[in-house]
């Protein structure tokens, strides 16, 4: 019984100290901060960038101006025999400018794509969009923070 008990201890003092820690939860290695100038077309994806990227915009020696301009698009894909829409693309495209000290340095432009069913609650389907939408900015601000990182 012990011996058991000694087994266990001793794994889980090896697995709790495994060094992991999450990628993105340091804000210590971030060396840029990222201030929005201008924002254009979709209201919500707009307002879920402008929350994402405020936690960058501390005061940094390298400094990014982003003009964004977003776009979403609810394309149906298949309708039933009565003319209802059945399933949806979900369709969201970010173009950003990104400005280093007063130069236009890169233009980039982020597509996420989603299909989703049509559901018979409305409110349902709506709340499953906003959730969509948050995914697909939770992506774009990753992948723009990965691209920001490597431009000197």
């Amino acid at each position: 019984m012990l011996r058991k008990k000694l087994i266990l201890l001793i794994s889980i003092i090896f697995i709790s100290s495994c060094g992991y820690a999450p990628i993105y939860s340091d804000l210590k290695n971030i060396n840029f901060s990222v201030d929005v100038n201008n924002f254009d077309g979709d209201r919500e994806i707009n307002n879920f960038l402008k929350t994402k990227l405020k936690r960058y915009s501390l005061n940094k020696k390298k400094h990014f101006d982003l003009k964004i301009k977003s776009e979403y698009f609810k394309i149906t894909i298949s309708k039933d025999l009565k003319g209802v829409d059945q399933s949806y693309e979900l369709k969201t495209i970010v173009t950003i400018d990104i400005n280093l000290e007063n130069r236009l340095t890169k233009k980039i432009t982020f597509v996420e794509k989603s299909n989703i069913n049509n559901l018979s609650d409305s409110f349902e389907e709506q709340k499953y969009e906003r959730t969509i939408k948050k995914n697909f900015v939770d992506s774009i601000t990753r992948k723009l923070i990965l691209q920001l990182s490597q431009i000197e």
